[in-house]
């Protein structure tokens, strides 16, 4: 059991964070925070619900970037 933990506890958050296109630290704050809040079932929520925040997060501020108008490169400046 304790070989297996800490392996676990490693190996999860880098598989999510590939799988869902986040930072490998937000995976691995996500399955710590919820094995601390939800216990084992936590191993799986936290991660998640971390990535559907992160990914609301990065829409809104696609959203809300200002427009920036490019010029196309054989004009004139």
């Amino acid at each position: 059991m304790l070989f297996v933990n800490p392996t676990d506890n490693f190996l999860e958050p880098l598989l999510i964070s590939s799988a869902a296109d986040i930072p490998l630290v937000i995976a691995f704050l996500g399955a710590m925070g919820g094995l601390l809040t939800f216990r084992l079932v936590g191993l799986v929520l936290g991660p998640l619900i971390l990535a559907v925040l992160f990914a609301i997060w990065r829409k809104w501020l696609e959203r809300n970037a200002p427009e920036v108008e490019r010029c196309p490169r054989n004009a004139p400046h």
